[in-house]
């Protein structure tokens, strides 16, 4: 069972990898977002880095992530996990976006 779940881990990071190639979106973080990145737990770093990964590639629709929701025009959130929470905009459509907070839910700005 755990073999089969390790082939469709790998399978989407060589999608992701393809994906690169033909469409990246450029990320960057807000100075706030990059000091709150300095209080994460290593687990939470880890899987911040991994939604910056798929942002990148895939665009800032990540309904895939755990409570993802739009929060108005062009601004979205998702639940790194229960207590942490990561919010982005797109600053220019189908280009850039930017992480404007990742840090605890409970001082989220939503």
């Amino acid at each position: 069972m755990a073999g089969g779940r390790v082939f469709w881990v790998i399978r989407f990071f060589n999608l992701l990898s393809i994906l690169y190639i033909f469409k990246m979106y450029k990320v960057s973080l807000t100075k706030k977002a990059e000091k709150n990145l300095k209080s994460l737990p290593p687990v939470v770093s880890r899987k911040f880095a991994l939604l910056l990964r798929e942002l990148k590639a895939l665009g800032p629709i990540r309904a895939n992530w755990q409570n993802y929701s739009k929060l108005g025009v062009n601004k979205y959130h998702c639940h790194i996990n229960y207590n942490w929470v990561a919010c982005w905009e797109e600053t220019e459509t189908g280009v850039k976006i930017e992480v404007y907070y990742v840090g605890s839910r409970e001082s989220a700005p939503y």
